[in-house]
This record gives C-alpha cells, structure tokens and sequence, in this order.
C-alpha cells in the first residue's frame, strides 16, 4: 500500500503539474495537522467556447480534491472565471460582448460539474460578480 508522500508526489508529478504553492511537504504537514487545503483554478476565456484544455484542468482539479480527501485532508476547490481578465489585452475588440459571455461560460462549467459530478465550486471573478 502507498504512503501519503508517494501518493502526493503522484499526484503533483513535474509531468502534470508545473509548480506546487504550498510545497508537497507543507501538503503533508496539512494533512497531519488537519488545516483546509484550498484548491484553487482560474481561467479566462473567449468567444470560441470551452476548450478541451478546460475539461482537462476541472478533470484533474476534481480528481486531485478525490485523492487528497481520500488521505483524510479536507479540501475546497474552486474554479473561477476571470471575466474581466478576459478582456485586458488591448487587442480584444468585442470587449463589451465577450464580459456579457461570462455568464454562459459560468453556466456551461456548473452544467459539466453536475454530469461529470465534478468536486468544485465555481464562480466568477470580476467587480460586477461577487467573487471568493
């Protein structure tokens, strides 16, 4: 049977995922010591739709939440749309219609949750959404 640091260490494997805030160490201290961890995934988007890159973050953001409850760590996860970071880079020129898209992005994300029974909540981030 694995240990707790083999199974972290799978789970945040230099392949998957780039870098780890807090450290893997400090995820097992949380483990022991029974602290929240926070998983957090943010995104902007455009007006090409979901990407196969986002199913692939919200597959592993919920398998991750699975994997470390299942090692007795209690976790909350959150993807978050970034609406307004959506529409900073000055060569967006549909700005007005890609903000108003928010809205069907956070409502496609919570439509994925619920079939794929996915452990997230989502939300947005920006001045007109309440956010985290």
């Amino acid at each position: 049977m694995k240990n707790k640091q083999t199974i972290i260490n799978e789970l945040f494997n230099k392949l998957l995922v780039k870098e780890v805030v807090p450290s893997v160490e400090e995820i097992i201290k949380r483990a022991e010591t029974k602290k929240t961890m926070k998983l957090i995934y943010g995104e902007t988007y455009d007006l090409f739709g979901l990407t196969i890159d986002s199913l692939k973050y919200y597959f592993y953001l919920s398998l991750l939440h699975r994997e470390l409850e299942g090692l007795g760590i209690k976790v909350v996860s959150n993807v978050i749309i970034g609406d307004l970071h959506s529409v900073k880079n000055q060569n967006v020129v549909n700005k007005g219609e890609l903000l108003d898209k928010a809205g069907d992005r956070l409502k496609a994300l919570k439509e994925i949750k619920t079939k794929y029974n996915l452990r997230f909540e989502a939300g947005r981030f920006s001045r007109k959404a309440k956010s985290y």
